[in-house]
């Protein structure tokens, strides 16, 4: 099997819990304890544990990955080299086990520019080799 997720620059992280939920074969964490999520993911499980599927896969695995991998991304290269799914193959991702969202944006008043600003660190189980970047384990020819 060969995931390809170059240019994918992220998304929700329920997404990538489900799609790993296919590949792991033991109960897995996602979040890390010092992820402090919001009510709203709280509620919705989101923190919680990955379980297997019954019917996960169970055959040899290729990630495909490059700078273009951020955000949610990033998050399921770290925990899909956390676990040992398989083999990454490519580049270094854009991101890495750590990253901010939850953004709000201001107006500011006397110049009108626009203030992207991240509200809080997300950051799943992995080795802190991955906070920033995860490497792959072959690079593509």
């Amino acid at each position: 099997l060969t995931i390809d997720v170059r240019g994918n620059f992220g998304g929700r992280p329920d997404m990538a819990k489900e799609l790993l939920s296919y590949l792991i074969r033991q109960e897995t964490p996602y979040f890390s304890k010092s992820t402090q999520l919001p009510f709203l993911y709280k509620i919705q499980g989101i923190g919680n544990s990955i379980l297997p599927k019954e019917d996960a896969f169970k055959g040899e695995i290729r990630l495909l990955t490059d700078g273009g991998c951020f955000s949610t991304c990033a998050h399921f290269c770290a925990v899909f080299k956390e676990n040992s799914l398989g083999i990454i193959q490519g580049e270094n991702t854009g991101g890495g086990a750590a990253c901010t969202d939850s953004s709000i944006d201001v107006i500011l008043r006397n110049t009108g520019i626009r203030l992207h600003n991240s509200q809080s660190l997300y950051e799943v189980v992995a080795d802190s080799s991955m906070r920033n970047v995860v490497s792959p384990d072959e690079s593509l020819n």
